[in-house]
């Protein structure tokens, strides 16, 4: 029954020593039932388990449920969901410890690109709305360039992606706009405005407070391409 079964099924006695292992952990794990039985279970486990209560899952009394990291017999580190209980006999003493399962590591990759994708899909909503309300306010032929800048500088620190720690800076000439609050600190992205090939200003955007490094500091790349097209419309 539990070698016909897909999910993973190691049994280990008291001592943390193999007792069971099933056919769907030698495909999971690479090795055979010959080279396990016996053998402690740690050698199925990766160092890189930082969490105490998943190194001694398979060896305390009581239950354990949560994501693991396995060690294949080549070294190659995969995620499983480990379900693990403890034996008793008849006269209620451990006799070990039953784990069950699963390798969910394509799960945690798939998942993993798809936050990836809704992430890059969010970003490119921004900045479109970005661009197009921009278009919007430069077509208001009643505002004047003072006016313009105010309105555009106002719409940028939502485009990025901390807008809440996020102020913007725009500069034509002895124009200057910011934003309400406006910190400047290291953490700056900028492009520069030109108008019929002369540089004549910058947009700049600025973080209040320090973010993980990404493409360019804490700044995307995405957020380059949306900050030279700001500037390619602001000239």
């Amino acid at each position: 029954l539990v070698n016909s079964t897909l999910d993973t099924i190691i049994a280990v006695d008291k001592d943390r020593n193999i007792e069971l292992f099933t056919s769907a952990a030698d495909n999971d794990f690479g090795y055979t039932q010959k080279e396990v039985i016996g053998k402690s279970a740690r050698m199925l486990y990766s160092s890189d388990n930082e969490s105490l209560e998943v190194k001694e899952s398979m060896g305390r009394i009581g239950s354990f449920s949560g994501e693991v990291l396995n060690k294949k017999k080549n070294g190659d580190v995969f995620t499983s969901f480990l379900s693990s209980s403890t034996l008793y006999n008849s006269k209620g003493d451990v006799t070990g410890h039953l784990g069950i399962s699963r390798d969910i590591t394509n799960n945690k990759l798939a998942e993993q690109m798809k936050e990836r994708l809704l992430r890059d899909l969010d970003s490119r909503v921004k900045e479109l709305d970005c661009l197009y309300n921009i278009s919007r306010i430069a077509n208001r032929r009643e505002l004047s360039l003072n006016e313009i800048l105010k309105e555009i500088v106002k719409i940028l620190p939502v485009s990025w992606q901390y807008p809440d720690i996020s102020c913007a800076r725009i500069t034509i000439e002895d124009i200057t706009s910011e934003t309400d609050g406006f910190v400047e600190t290291e953490w700056r992205q900028s492009s520069p405005i030109a108008i019929h090939g002369d540089v004549r200003g910058e947009v700049e955007i600025f973080y209040r407070n320090e973010k993980p490094e990404a493409d360019e500091g804490p700044f995307t790349n995405g957020e380059r391409q949306l900050i030279n097209a700001v500037a390619d419309q602001v000239g």
